[in-house]
């Protein structure tokens, strides 16, 4: 037994014997006192590591959905991989702006982050080109941003290329029904107000139609002031009742921007899944989040309309009838024909995307969405088939109102008046005017300085060297050239800002050139020989890029561009702000982990 002893020497010299198993296990507990906080340690700082990358990636995908709402790509709800990761992107449409949400998941470790978009001021430039039903058309030019057309897309694969995403919505019928709209233009005096009261914070008008899916509503509204958007609901008769019920079908964002203190159309486009059935009873209701000293006029008639009514009041609240005075309006339904996207060459990375109801003839670098495909279809060099997952994108409106322009217009008249044609012979400064006749640059190398906005009720010609600039005085804000007749821009005309990086000039024309008798053949906008730095917008007409012309962003009804023309889109005119202009874009609110 000796031998399962040691001895060990007291500091009194006094020799103490002690058991060895006792021994071991001391030490074992010694070891385990450090080894398991050690251990424990371990497994936090992992657990933490683990944690930290799935909220960095949350934080990757709010990032990308922002990108991707700031550059107008379309973004709902999917799920993409990273670091093996997975992460849930949600986006959806509130009164002021966009709601996303990431949930994200590594090894099981869940983080959610939240992110409010509010419209911020300026008016939004999505695209690089925005085309109408009228469509685009590109043959051996280059767009350097995205396509977006409520119309068909067309290419001459591979001389043209798209760096960015395309997609082509499918037009609205020609001809609006039902339509509410006369007298023209409406009585002032029998116009609805809402808005201003919590009790009439919300109007309402009742319709039928032939039935169909429905593509867009106009309504004729101006504004008080700077009141929030509204939410454009479509809904239907609360059961046993003849009022709105407080269930949405579908909805749309009207966006205050659009409503100016001049009444205009504003054009409200919905879901392209949204289906109204014949002759049955709906609501277009306009739903504001507040009431207060700022609110809209709905211009309104003497009960013209047999299958409807107007209602004031707040959605998911009471109601109460608004008289024999029913809302201007306009339904329009989708037409018989889908659009396509044919013969272009798409994507210069792998984020990108073609989206149609039917795509063929086109290489797309990135993804394809579309319900049919046909000949030589492929994405990165591989023949595949279409991803039937979404629906045909949703039509868009333009982003300037009618409202809009009668508003510039009235801000460029209350600057003088100037009769007959004006020619710019020397270097001048001008505006804001309104000139009633035609507008010239008289020779090369004419400087213009535009110290407001001007409007032109006839044609606008900038020839060979000249060169218009904002003044100073606009700052970070950007200038307008209004024209009724068309434009046409030559060799060399050059355009700058105030000197500010976000400052442009819009040359925007109201022309439907060059379908007109007046036009001579002209288009809305002929743009021809290295004009770039200016935004163009001709919503009822067409624009012709030709001869190496460019432009940083084009939004027409057609947009045709040929021999080596490019537009060029910057990110900044997601946000660009007019001296008198719509407010618009979109502005971080809130940022936030959520549970």
């Amino acid at each position: 037994m000796l031998n399962n002893f040691k001895k060990i020497k007291s500091e009194n010299g006094q020799a103490v014997m002690i058991s060895t198993v006792f021994f071991m296990v001391i030490s074992v507990i010694v070891i385990l006192g450090v080894a398991i906080p050690v251990s424990k340690q371990i497994k936090i700082a992992s657990d933490l590591h683990k944690s930290r990358i799935s909220f960095y990636v949350a934080e990757a995908g709010i990032d990308d959905a922002i990108f991707r709402v700031a550059k107008g790509y379309d973004v709902g709800s999917e799920e993409f991989n990273f670091a093996s990761s997975t992460a849930e992107i949600t986006v959806t449409d509130t009164a002021n702006g966009k709601l996303i949400t990431v949930e994200s998941d590594f090894q099981s470790y869940i983080r959610k982050i939240s992110t409010e978009l509010i419209f911020g001021e300026g008016s939004a430039f999505n695209y690089g080109i925005q085309a109408g039903k009228g469509g685009f058309i590109i043959r051996n030019a280059r767009v350097n941003g995205n396509i977006f057309g409520n119309g068909n897309l067309e290419g001459d694969n591979p001389n043209s290329l798209v760096t960015g995403s395309v997609a082509a919505a499918n037009k609205p019928v020609d001809t609006p029904f039902p339509v509410n709209a006369t007298p023209f233009p409406p009585d002032a005096g029998k116009s609805i107000i809402f808005g201003a009261q919590d009790n009439i914070q919300d109007v309402a008008q009742s319709f039928q139609t032939t039935g169909g899916v429905l593509s867009k509503i106009d309504v004729y509204i101006k504004d008080v002031g700077y009141p929030s958007n509204l939410t454009a609901r479509i809904v239907e008769n609360e059961t046993g009742f003849n009022r709105p019920s407080s269930t949405t079908t579908a909805q749309s964002v009207l966006r205050s921007w659009w409503v100016t203190s001049k009444y205009g159309w504003i054009e409200l486009y919905f879901p392209s899944d949204t289906y109204l059935e014949p002759n049955k009873t709906y609501w277009l209701v306009l739903d504001g989040s507040t009431n207060s000293e700022s609110f809209y006029y709905w211009a309104n008639n003497d009960a013209s309309y047999g299958n409807g009514k107007p209602m004031l009041g707040k959605f998911g609240g009471s109601w109460s009838d608004a008289g024999n005075k029913d809302g201007y309006f306009k339904v329009y339904l989708e037409g018989p024909t889908k659009s396509f996207i044919d013969n272009l060459n798409i994507g210069s990375g792998t984020g990108e995307e073609a989206y149609a109801y039917e795509v063929k003839n086109s290489d797309i670098n990135g993804s394809l969405y579309c319900q049919i495909g046909s000949n030589n279809i492929a994405t990165s060099s591989q023949n595949i088939n279409c991803d039937i997952s979404r629906n045909d994108p949703d039509p868009q409106p333009f982003p300037i109102s009618e409202g809009n322009i009668a508003k510039w217009k009235a801000d460029a008249e209350e600057g003088g008046i100037i009769e007959g044609d004006y020619v710019a012979s020397t270097t001048s400064q001008l505006g804001p005017v309104k000139i009633n006749g035609n507008f010239t640059l008289g020779s090369n190398g004419i400087t213009l300085t535009v110290t407001g906005t001007i409007w032109v009720t006839g044609n606008i010609t900038i020839p060979n060297g000249s060169f218009i600039k904002l003044s100073p005085s606009y700052g970070s804000n950007s200038g307008l050239f209004i024209a009724d007749g068309f434009i046409n821009l030559d060799n060399g005309a050059s355009f700058v800002g105030s000197g500010l990086e976000s400052s442009y000039i819009m040359l925007l024309t109201t022309s439907n050139c060059p379908s007109s008798g007046y036009c001579g053949g002209n288009n809305a906008i002929e743009v021809r020989n290295v004009v770039d730095a200016v935004i163009l917008n001709a919503q009822n007409g067409t624009i012709h890029f030709n001869n190496r012309s460019g432009a940083k962003e084009a939004t027409a009804y057609r947009i045709d561009m040929e021999n080596q023309s490019e537009v060029t889109y910057e990110s900044g005119l997601t946000n660009v702000n007019f001296v008198s202009g719509p407010s618009g874009g979109f502005e971080i609110k809130s940022w936030r982990e959520v549970e």
